[in-house]
């Protein structure tokens, strides 16, 4: 039976002390990382089938050990793990570097400078330059880097082919982030990365909808603006709906709320998408008796679809 080899990629978060990455941020830059990866694989070796597994955190600044694992040798596997760092973490190439230029950039990718031939340089460069072009390669790496730049968590990011402690030798840091995306990548453009903002403000309820359905949406105003949010608050909707309480759900009453804002980051700017309200704060009656406006009708008619 053919030995099956492992080899280790480890991806480095630079987040400040007591904070934490955003769980989505995490598992996206997971989702285009393996997906720059096998296609990196692809390239090398088309006959190469190796499994890319999660192997743990260590403490400090979050670091995400890889596995990568195939019946390959472990030379192959080693050399895979380095040219998918190099492709990760290399800025987008401009002109014709030299050999000295290809062993600075290989060498901070995790390449031994010191015991490799002008041909091996030569070889290596080579592979990156078609690698670098290739649409899945710079679709899942333009993602990636959106999806980092988008978390305000993450100062700096970086990769090194194993899983030794401590720093890998390049950091992208944040500012660098957009200038990462790889360039002459025709019609695909990085996916529209989603984003929650979350405040404290108040609105004034136009319609509300009497009764509990998971997809209702009721009617505010806000700032003087016409909006419509779910309401995700069980215990509000429950007290409000069956009497518990008395909360007159009735035109002008001000509602002070958790507001989720749901964003989506496209076209060079966030972009709003729907509001959810999470929890109900605080309520006040409106000073003066407003004309009924509500609503038992579905403006959730997909429930029931």
């Amino acid at each position: 039976m053919t030995k099956e080899n492992t080899d280790f990629v480890t991806l480095y978060f630079d987040i400040p002390k007591d904070s934490t990455v955003n769980l989505a941020t995490l598992g996206r830059s997971l989702i285009e990382f393996e997906k720059l990866a096998r296609e990196v694989s692809t390239r090398t070796d088309p006959f190469t089938r190796f499994d890319l597994g999660f192997e743990r955190t260590e403490e400090g600044s979050l670091r995400l050990i890889t596995r990568l694992k195939d019946k390959i040798s472990e030379a192959k596997l080693r050399e895979l793990a380095r040219i998918i760092v190099a492709a990760l973490l290399l800025q987008p190439i401009v002109g014709i570097l030299s050999e000295d230029a290809w062993r600075a950039i290989l060498e901070r990718a995790g390449y031994p400078q010191e015991s490799m031939s002008s041909e091996e340089v030569n070889k290596i460069a080579n592979e990156l330059a078609v690698i670098l072009q290739d649409e899945t390669v710079k679709h899942s790496r333009n993602n990636l880097y959106t999806t980092l730049e988008a978390d305000e968590t993450i100062k700096a990011f970086g990769a090194k082919p194993d899983s030794s402690p401590g720093k890998p030798k390049t950091l992208v840091k944040r500012e660098q982030f957009p200038s990462m995306g790889l360039p002459d990548t025709g019609d695909i453009e990085a996916d529209p990365i989603p984003r929650t903002v979350t405040t404290n403000t108040t609105l004034i309820l136009e319609k509300p909808v009497l009764r509990i359905a998971s997809k209702a949406v009721w009617e505010f105003r806000m700032d003087g603006q016409k909006i419509s949010a779910k309401i995700t608050d069980t215990e509000f909707l429950d007290n409000a709906l069956t009497g518990k309480v008395s909360i007159p759900l009735i035109e002008g009453l001000e509602m002070t709320v958790a507001l989720e804002d749901h964003q989506e980051f496209k076209d060079g700017v966030w972009q709003h998408k729907s509001y959810t309200i999470v929890k109900v704060l605080n309520w006040t009656k409106p000073a003066y008796q407003p004309s009924l406006s509500f609503s038992d009708r579905s403006e959730d008619e997909n429930d029931n679809n």
